[in-house]
Order: structure tokens, then C-alpha cells, then sequence
């Protein structure tokens, strides 16, 4: 969960009159509470979730630090790339510089949107590698 929609969620909490709010996701687990009395942890703890479970995915980083622009078609997640197939530009001085899928899968998370500015090495896309893709389907 990105640090803006945590945000909004505690700022919504504190205009409200909700006496608790709870979020809890399979990386981490937030709670708030009105009032001075300290949160009580009644839940055991969670167990660690096996490395095989989540599908492998390869994160694509800029090269550059400019301002992203969508590729024409703008890719959604679940769309299958190829290698080497544009995903989308970093614009640097209004110039396009693509950004390229390192290897063949699915877009499993697209971290960017269309005019954000980014940064050297700041991940823009997640990919599900390939071999993952196949044992997903022969699974379905």
C-alpha cells in the first residue's frame, strides 16, 4: 500500500467518529484508536507467509530521472509483454528514453502513472516472470 493511501486513510480517520480503524494487508498490519488507553494486541501473531507462495515477480527501475509517460496502448495490469517491448518513456529534457520489459511475462503491478515525475532507479512496473505465467495457467 503506497504511503499517500495510508495517509488519506488516517487523515479520514481523524475526521470521523470511528473509535478504531484497522488495516492489514499480508505485509503489514496497521491499527489506530481514539483515546489515550493503549491498543491491546489480541490477535497471535501471524505466520510467515512461505516464499513460494507469492509468484516470482522482477521489478523494472528507471534509468533516468525525468517525468513517465505511457506507452501507446497504455498497459494495464495482466497484460502479457514480450522482451524488449516498450512499456513506456522517461522524458528528460523532452526527450523520450523507453523503458524496455527485461524479459516475457505479465505486468503484475504498475507502480507509475502517466506525467509523475520519477527518479534514478525507482521501480515502475513489476513483472510475473514467464515460467510463472505457464505453471499459472496449467493450474487454472
Amino acid at each position: 500500500m503506497k504511503l499517500d493511501l495510508l495517509e488519506a486513510l488516517l487523515h479520514e480517520f481523524q475526521r470521523s467518529t470511528a473509535a478504531e480503524l484497522s488495516v492489514e494487508t499480508a505485509d503489514y498490519r496497521l491499527r489506530a484508536r481514539r483515546g489515550s488507553a493503549p491498543l491491546r494486541n489480541s490477535d497471535p501473531p501471524a505466520a510467515p507467509v512461505p516464499a513460494a507462495a507469492a509468484p516470482a515477480t522482477e521489478a523494472v527501475r528507471s534509468a533516468l530521472v525525468g517525468a513517465f509517460r505511457v506507452a501507446d496502448p497504455a498497459l494495464q495490469t495482466g497484460d502479457r509483454v514480450r522482451e524488449g517491448q516498450i512499456l513506456g518513456y522517461v522524458d528528460t529534457l523532452r526527450v523520450l528514453t523507453p523503458v524496455t520489459a527485461p524479459g516475457a511475462g505479465l505486468i503484475a503491478e504498475i507502480l507509475i502513472q502517466d506525467g509523475y515525475p520519477v527518479e534514478y532507479g525507482q521501480e515502475l512496473f513489476r513483472l510475473q516472470s514467464e515460467p510463472e505465467v505457464g505453471a499459472a495457467a496449467e493450474e487454472a
